[in-house]
């Protein structure tokens, strides 16, 4: 059933909305909803990047917001949505949108035994369509911004390392492959990390010490990730015996 709008202007969604179902076979019942839909265009390299870097998830898997944005031409809308909640009083529902300024919309009939999953996709996909074009119509004036640099930016000092961690796997991996393209191109990120991470971890020299091919490369690079991490969890004598390892190592 297509939504009917009791309240707001479907042509122009207000991207909120009380959303209710009759329920067939008793109508002094109800079902009610609320959905929101954030405003904020979503950039999906953006997205990306931030579930690796700081290992966060949206609320919606990121395949299907690939094929949402795909499909609107590259812009969504993660949206929240409340589990249906029965109600008896739907004059109540009326004034509570009238009150927020929510839209208020008759989302049709729920049978016995519904799939309200379902009923809840459909309900969300239609709305978001149509609030989608009224996005469309004003979008938000935007500039390019260097997505690495804006994440890294805001992530805490423990996932920074994490993700310099992460860096120097690949690192070695490209010294294992004997890959200069590679090499060149993490050598760059990791070191573009030392903006926003202390010089006391020593990043230069944990770069070098992940070019050096073989098992002494390893040992070093180990050496110095876990004295990065001592260093965060302020374990000064952890500290001065790892770096012993290291100049014993060095000398080798």
């Amino acid at each position: 059933m297509r939504l009917i709008f009791e309240r707001g202007d479907e042509s122009k969604p207000k991207g909120h909305a009380i959303i209710y179902w009759g329920y067939l076979g008793d109508p002094s019942k109800f079902l009610a909803t609320y959905l929101a839909i954030s405003p904020l265009e979503v950039d999906l390299e953006y997205l990306e990047k931030a579930a690796t870097m700081m290992e966060i998830h949206s609320q919606l898997p990121l395949e299907e917001i690939k094929r949402l944005m795909k499909e609107r031409g590259g812009m969504v809308s993660p949206t929240g949505i409340l589990p249906p909640m029965p109600v008896t009083d739907i004059e109540e529902l009326k004034e509570r949108a009238e009150e927020r300024g929510d839209d208020l919309i008759n989302a049709g009939v729920i049978y016995p035994f519904s799939d309200l999953k379902n009923e809840i996709m459909r309900v969300t996909h239609e709305y978001g369509e149509l609030y989608s074009k009224t996005l469309a119509e004003k979008p938000l004036a935007k500039e390019k911004i260097d997505v690495d640099e804006l994440i890294r930016g805001m992530l805490p000092e423990r996932d920074r390392l994490g993700y310099l961690s992460r860096l120097t796997g690949r690192l070695r991996d490209a010294v294992n492959r004997n890959d200069s393209s590679l090499i060149k191109e993490v050598t760059n990120e990791m070191m573009n990390t030392t903006k926003y991470l202390s010089s006391k971890y020593r990043i230069p020299e944990l770069i070098e010490a992940a070019k050096i091919p073989g098992e002494k490369g390893q040992q070093l690079t180990q050496l110095y990730i876990d004295m990065a991490y001592k260093l965060c969890d302020e374990k000064y004598q952890e500290v001065k015996e790892i770096d012993d390892k290291i100049k014993a190592i060095k000398q080798i």
